[in-house]
């Protein structure tokens, strides 16, 4: 082989390396382009803070927004609360607060948001009565003490004072009774709602569960008398067991409510700053089920043994006395929450994973 064939062989050698190299290299940058689009298309973040590409080994990790997401978190709640009654001759205010606290998890998928929780809350309301008076006949009957002793007692079959004196007529007048509930409960709440544009709202049911609650009771008693053998009313006179707005107490007795049900709706804005989105929103919770007792109890009772002695006279909450049996009592609540919410840790999505799943398919 002569010297000029054997470097035309040369040449067509080098050439044909340098052909097979740019082929290969080109088809690296194509799948390297593809890959990378693949990946940015691919990658929907879910906190504005994540908008930025992913800084993954060779590009072929990411998040995606377009799957489930999950957060846990708290919140905190203040609000007017109230008990929506028909008690006859209970007015239907002020009611009182509520405050409360509590964990959550939260699911989202896309704009779509599931939460469920557990927490706790506080309750306290006061309610006042009207003005009444019952008489000695009053006492007498079933509703009362149901003893004929009222009617029948002391010389000539009639009822007698402290000192013997038959009396005609004796009667208790009861002035600013004022009944008040302090309920701790526990709630396991479902919600399900949406998220859009910064807005979000809620909508489900809460599982109200009261552990305890305490009642305190007030009011003024006044008694008076009509004798037969005197004119007018007789009144403040100690001697006698007639007294003038003697202020009574009692607090500490317990009331059990029973478990109820809570329609819940809840609408607020939603900011984010570095991991964590927080919420204020105003919130609306209505008692499903009627909280109303089966009692027999006068909201204000005592014995004939005990008609002089005011110390003794006892009270139970209006709201849990036979003055509410048949009658309709659900829970309110309306105020603020503010909700704090932390992405749980999410593994990434691996592209050529997605891809090789494809490609099994085909």
């Amino acid at each position: 082989m002569t010297k000029y064939n054997s470097f035309s062989v040369l040449l067509l050698t080098v050439a044909l390396v340098m052909a097979q190299t740019a082929v290969a290299q080109k088809r690296i940058v194509s799948d390297n382009k593809s890959t990378v689009q693949l990946t940015q298309s691919d990658a929907q973040h879910f906190t504005k803070a994540d908008k930025q590409p992913d800084k993954n080994v060779h590009g072929l990790m990411s998040s995606s927004d377009a799957g489930v997401h999950h957060s846990l978190g708290m919140w905190l709640n203040g609000a007017y609360s109230a008990i929506v009654h028909d008690v006859p001759t209970v007015s239907s205010t002020p009611g009182g607060y509520d405050a409360g606290l509590g964990f959550v998890y939260e699911m989202s998928y896309s704009w779509f948001l599931l939460q469920v929780g557990a927490g706790a809350h506080f309750q306290g309301v006061r309610y006042y009565q009207d003005d009444y008076s019952f008489t000695n006949s009053d006492l007498a009957t079933a509703m009362w003490d149901y003893d004929s002793r009222w009617l029948t007692e002391g010389k000539g079959g009639q009822l007698v004072d402290s000192y013997g004196l038959p009396i005609d007529v004796l009667t208790y007048q009861i002035n600013d009774r004022r009944d008040v509930v302090r309920t701790f409960y526990l709630e396991v709440p479902v919600l399900f709602g949406g998220a859009y544009n910064g807005f979000y709202g809620l909508l489900g049911a809460k599982l109200n569960m009261a552990l305890w609650g305490k009642i305190y009771m007030q009011q003024n008693v006044t008694s008076t008398a009509v004798y037969n053998q005197f004119n007018g009313v007789s009144h403040e006179m100690d001697n006698h067991g007639y007294r003038n707005l003697v202020q009574i107490k009692q607090t500490g007795k317990k009331i059990d409510f029973r478990t109820d049900v809570l329609l819940s709706a809840e609408l607020g804005y939603e900011f984010r700053r570095d991991a964590g989105r927080y919420r204020l929103g105003a919130y609306v919770d209505y008692g499903l089920l009627n909280l109303a007792p089966s009692s027999d109890v006068n909201p204000f009772y005592f014995d004939f043994d005990r008609k002089w002695n005011f110390d003794q006279f006892e009270m139970t909450h209006v709201f849990a006395s036979a003055l509410a049996k048949d009658c309709k009592m659900h829970n309110l609540f309306a105020g603020i929450k503010f909700t704090m919410l932390f992405s749980l840790p999410e593994r990434d999505k691996c592209i050529l994973c997605e891809q090789a799943k494809k490609s099994s398919r085909r």
